[in-house]
């Protein structure tokens, strides 16, 4: 899913403006990219989540700037300062995230020296759309760790 929304962002970034301005604001483009997102079978929280996604999603004022910006959150992760990180830190990830696979994940958290992974179940890339109160509730429980961990 990311090599081909890059292949999306490079099309929309190289066509002439006009053209490229319009492929990446496309609502049937924006519909797939959200029902492909969105796990949930609530039918309100699904409407939500599109409506978000048509609102917001295609509100950019530089394509270059959007591409730019959405190739440098696909290029560089965590991952080679993970070791160097030697505070406790939080992972939160979703079991069915097309974008970031829960392998992926696994072995990210074994790079930190300190690290939780939190997995929530049932749920994709939209953890802040579809289990909010679930991730929430793993950032609560985290910050009231007892002060012999290091807190």
């Amino acid at each position: 899913m990311t090599r081909l929304a890059v292949l999306y962002y490079d099309l929309g970034a190289k066509l002439p403006a006009t053209l490229g301005t319009a492929l990446l604001r496309n609502n049937l483009v924006v519909r797939i990219m959200s029902v492909t997102m969105a796990k949930t079978n609530d039918p309100t929280l699904r409407r939500f989540i599109h409506d978000q996604h048509d609102t917001y999603f295609s509100d950019f004022a530089d394509r270059d700037v959007l591409r730019d910006a959405f190739v440098a959150s696909v290029s560089n992760d965590v991952r080679a300062f993970a070791p160097s990180i030697d505070v406790p830190t939080l992972l939160v990830a979703a079991q069915k995230d097309d974008i970031t696979p829960i392998e992926a994940e696994r072995r990210l958290a074994g790079m930190f020296p300190d690290a939780e992974l939190v997995e929530i179940a049932d749920v994709g890339h939209l953890i802040h759309y579809e289990t909010p109160a679930e991730a929430a509730g793993a950032i609560r429980r985290f910050l009231r760790i007892p002060v012999a961990r290091g807190r």
